[in-house]
């Protein structure tokens, strides 16, 4: 009995054994299976998905965040500055953070100021964050004063940040505003200079990587890359000569109510732009009250008929195409003259026949009209297109216009014909004129125009006879010499020989082609003769009042300009 009783407790004992033995093999598989399957998933993340793991974290962490470079600095020719970048802050938000501190409540008073120093309306702003409450990062304000940074940074506002950055600053203001343009906010420019040589005064920006933590705070800086300033530039503008013709065109504009004035001045010798004006003008400084008419440089956007500044070139085609001679002597039997039913008109009573110094000289249209009948068409047109009128320059900025010139017209009535003698049925801008004008100074030779100073001496192209152009010259003297009668007296200059010749438009009223009552005047002209150096060329847009004449209104200006530029230049007065 008890060896049996034995065997069944060896018996039961074994059975334990068994299954304890196959629960715990089960266990051990079953912990084997879950340690492959998590081996499995760490293999799989890290061979597998490692990369793209590891660049959402560093969307998470990492941060670049760009250096800006400073843009390139704009000066006149000696060296005045007339654009330059400066230090300014750029405020930003972290909507995230200003919610999670609760900031907008608990430092209230704070906000308050805040709102106030950057006339911020405090539920916009608000509707703004709402917006973005899940967004790290939120343009606040830019290009704020280094001081009214520092003014935000001492208020201590969770969630507000000033980053560093530069705005563009315009010593001269609206003086010179229209020629050197304006940047936007990022920094590239928009109009003028800042536009055409926006590639040259642009530099390469810096980047510094860094990582953050959960809460922002920089752990750890990883690479710097340092940023490259733009380059300067040097204009040809004299900023001195730039400065007393916008003041004398700003005051004129006021005194006669004129749409606008304009005045270009041109290095005669090397084609080099001195003075480049249009009034009104703007002040890139302050753009809370910006006007975009007044962002427009008239001088090369708007068109006008030259009027009788074009009859030089009338008398240079006459002498070209040999239909007259310096003696040739023009019938012009009375202050009127009637030609297929159009009446021509000379301001005074000139000489029964009278020489092309004469014509010039009291400006006769009449003598002018004679002239251009007497010389074909396309040497007319072609004369004053290789004086660079009626095309654009090679400057090639924003806005200029061409001018008509009718090249390629064939049919011609008479009248028409006759009245491209004293400048009308063609029309040109102001820079167009100057350009025309300093070839007529430097003896033929056309020069491209620069408004860059040059450090080489140009080789120009001459267009027509020295000696033809010389006779043109004395003839345009003349004009100024009350002594001799001359119409332009009063765009003279005291101690100095000038040559120049004004012009009285009547403007086209509306879409039909006729003219109304309104005029556009001009003064082109040369100083000092003896050895012309300077071309100066005054539009004044439809003056107000009884005083319209180009003689009344822009031959003063034209004069005062001048004049200021010869003392600035300390050009010596002529002799004789």
């Amino acid at each position: 009995m008890y060896k049996k009783m034995k065997k069944i407790n060896n018996s039961q004992k074994k059975k334990k054994k068994i299954v304890i033995t196959w629960r715990f093999q089960l266990i051990c598989f079953t912990v084997f299976v879950i340690f492959l399957a998590i081996l499995s998933q760490v293999a799989y993340l890290q061979l597998i998905e490692s990369p793209e793991l590891i660049e959402q974290g560093n969307l998470r962490s990492l941060r670049i965040e760009k250096i800006y470079s400073d843009r390139g600095a704009i000066y006149d020719r000696n060296g005045v500055l007339l654009a330059v970048s400066v230090q300014a802050k750029t405020i930003v938000a972290d909507p995230k953070k200003i919610f999670s501190s609760d900031s907008l409540n608990k430092q209230k008073k704070y906000w308050d100021a805040f709102f106030n120093v950057l006339h911020l309306n405090r539920n916009k702003f608000e509707k703004k964050l709402n917006a973005n409450k899940n967004k790290r990062f939120m343009y606040v304000a830019r290009q704020v004063t280094s001081d009214v940074g520092r003014y935000i940074q001492k208020l201590k506002l969770d969630g507000i940040y000033l980053k560093q950055t530069s705005k563009r600053y315009y010593p001269s203001a609206e003086i010179a505003s229209q020629l050197i343009g304006v940047t936007g906010i990022d920094g590239h420019g928009l109009e003028g200079i800042e536009k055409k040589y926006d590639k040259w005064l642009t530099g390469h920006p810096g980047s510094k990587t860094y990582r953050k933590d959960g809460n922002g705070n920089i752990i750890e800086n990883i690479s710097l890359k340092d940023n490259q300033p733009g380059k300067p530039i040097q204009l040809s503008i004299d900023q001195r000569i730039q400065t007393a013709a916008y003041k004398a065109a700003k005051q004129y504009q006021l005194d006669y109510d004129c749409d606008s004035v304009q005045v270009v001045m041109v290095d005669v010798k090397t084609g080099e732009i001195l003075a480049l004006v249009s009034s009104p003008s703007f002040n890139p400084n302050n753009r809370n009250d910006f006007q975009s008419y007044r962002m427009q440089n008239k001088a090369i956007t708007d068109i006008v008929e030259p009027g009788s500044t074009i009859k030089p070139f009338t008398i240079l085609a006459a002498l070209k195409s040999h239909v007259a001679t310096t003696k040739t002597l023009v019938h012009i039997p009375s202050r009127t003259w009637r030609i297929d039913g159009s009446t021509i008109t000379d301001t005074e009573t000139m000489d029964k026949y009278s020489s092309l110094k004469e014509i010039l000289m009291r400006s006769s249209n009449i003598g002018s009209a004679k002239l251009a009948l007497a010389t074909p068409v396309k040497n007319i047109l072609m004369m004053e297109s290789d004086f660079g009128l009626g095309k654009k320059t090679n400057l090639e900025l924003d806005g200029e216009a061409s001018g008509t010139l009718h090249l390629s017209r064939k049919n011609w009535n008479t009248v028409d014909k006759s009245r491209l003698g004293f400048g009308y049925g063609v029309s040109f801008t102001a820079i167009q004129l100057a350009k025309a004008y300093a070839a007529l100074g430097n003896h033929g030779v056309v020069n491209n125009l620069s408004l860059l100073k040059l450090k080489d001496k140009t080789k120009g192209k001459r267009v027509v006879d020295r000696k033809d152009v010389d006779s043109v010259l004395n003839m345009l003297e003349a004009a100024t010499n009350a002594a001799e009668g001359g119409g332009v007296f009063r765009a003279d200059v005291k101690g100095y020989r000038i040559g120049a010749k004004t012009g009285t438009a009547l403007v086209v009223d509306g879409s039909d082609g006729r003219y109304g009552n309104n005029y556009n005047v001009l003064t082109a002209g040369l100083a000092p003769m003896s050895n012309p150096q300077l071309a100066l060329v005054v539009v004044v847009r439809d003056p107000k009042g009884d005083s319209y004449y180009a003689s009344q209104v822009a031959a003063p200006l034209f004069s005062e300009v001048m004049k200021d530029a010869l003392q600035i230049l300390n050009i010596p007065p002529d002799q004789n």
